[in-house]
């Protein structure tokens, strides 16, 4: 979800999911419902937002949480599966599994009213996220796949 605070406390919120799970949010009061959105809009949905807000129950790796560090926004999440490996605790506020959606709304609450914070860690994923650009991360597989094949 892509959270928005411009009219707190009346936030928006854009949940961009499969059309299967729209009526799980069907007549909950300022959302704004998409599925299909491309590279250009997705990237532009994050840019306007003022957080990523994104409850999981497991993952190894949600391209979600760092695409929106790459595009310089707060994360809000679960402190599940592999989500540490690539965002800490300078850009995203990971929550426990067990927590619930009032410890997520506290977390919102609390970014929301602080800009200053909400820039800083904005900016934390953003210098965060570059470490895993592509002309960063491609050498490494060479080398490794160099190593790995000299071993032979």
């Amino acid at each position: 979800m892509l959270f928005r605070s411009e009219e707190l406390p009346e936030a928006r919120f854009v949940v961009v999911t499969f059309p299967g799970l729209f009526d799980r949010f069907r007549g909950l009061r300022n959302v704004t419902l998409l599925h299909g959105v491309s590279d250009e809009k997705l990237r532009a949905l994050y840019r306007a937002s003022d957080l990523l807000l994104l409850p999981l129950r497991d993952c190894t790796f949600n391209n979600a949480v760092l695409e929106a560090m790459a595009c310089g926004i707060p994360v809000v999440s679960n402190d599940v599966g592999g989500i540490r490996d690539y965002a800490d605790d300078a850009c995203a506020v990971l929550l426990p599994r067990e927590k619930g959606a009032r410890a997520m709304a506290s977390a919102v609450r609390n970014i929301l009213g602080d800009p200053g914070v909400r820039a800083e860690m904005g900016a934390r994923g953003r210098e965060r996220a570059l470490g895993y650009h592509w002309s960063v991360i491609a050498p490494r597989f060479r080398e490794m796949f160099d190593v790995v094949g000299r071993g032979r």
